[in-house]
């Protein structure tokens, strides 16, 4: 009997222990579905460095930056990725959520089209049909986009296109213009060749910082150094991905075999660091 109490007691010291050592869990929703550009977050959580700060992350995958700005400004999760002008525009409508930390310094906004459909640039984006998910960030911000190409904010109408079958409307014609991260300009390029036409939106002068980690405001207020100490091992992760991004592509597809990685897309991660 003893002994039997004894191993009782040890067992609960180490349950007790681990109790105190787990993290506080934690989710982050993407802006989108996962690719390259989100892989530091699956490396460093296959390092263990989230873990070893206390913090048990989990990562959902996301469907526009109007949807992971609102979800986060609910508190439906702690942190998100999401376009920083189109969570400012959330925010304006009583989102509580705060920029943490910018991981594009450019924008990667960017609509493309065929030239064959008679689309030559903005001007002739009138009466056109644009391809993107709802709360897909070119969407909400549209009408900015529309008053700096100089047409008015109706002069189109969106369609709903899911994020893996924007170029395959494009190419049934079921939509002109489709907008999309500059990251994949490559595969659009192999795929349609000189009949692409495309423009990024800093080349009319709309040059707003591109995605960026959000945080529920109350959540940070809450918790300061956990959010602190996710920003310096998310940092820290783009860096070594920036400089080495096989790794990172591992981690990313091993955890997320969906994805649509893409090698390229970690070099804008750079200006994040």
């Amino acid at each position: 009997m003893k002994i039997l109490g004894i191993a009782a007691t040890a067992f609960a010291l180490v349950a007790s222990t681990a109790v105190g050592h787990a993290g506080q869990s934690v989710s982050l929703i993407l802006n989108w579905t996962p690719a390259a550009d989100h892989s530091p977050f699956y490396y460093a959580k296959a390092q263990g460095w989230y873990e070893k700060a206390g913090i048990d992350l989990s990562i959902e995958v996301g469907k526009g930056s109007g949807v992971s700005s609102l979800k986060v400004g609910s508190g439906g999760a702690p942190f998100g990725i999401s376009d920083l002008a189109t969570m400012l525009v959330a925010r304006s409508k009583g989102a509580d959520a705060v920029a943490l930390m910018s991981i594009y310094a450019n924008t990667g906004q960017t609509f493309y089209w065929l030239k064959s459909y008679g689309v030559n640039g903005p001007k002739d984006f009138v009466g056109r049909k644009i391809g993107n998910p709802p709360g897909d960030a070119s969407r909400v911000m549209w009408p900015a986009f529309a008053k700096a190409a100089g047409i008015a904010p109706d002069a189109v109408s969106f369609v709903n296109v899911g994020p893996t079958a924007k170029s395959a409307a494009l190419k049934t014609r079921t939509v002109e213009i489709i907008s999309d991260f500059y990251n994949s300009h490559d595969l659009k390029l192999r795929e349609f060749g000189s009949d692409l036409g495309s423009l990024n939106w800093k080349d009319i002068g709309l040059n707003a910082y591109g995605n960026s980690l959000i945080v529920n405001g109350a959540f940070l207020q809450k918790n300061p150094k956990l959010s602190e100490d996710f920003v310096r091992i998310t940092q820290k992760a783009y860096a070594a991905c920036v400089a080495d991004f096989e790794p990172c592509l591992k981690a990313l597809l091993d955890r997320s075999p969906a994805s649509t990685a893409r090698s390229n897309c970690c070099s804008g991660a750079a200006s994040s660091i």
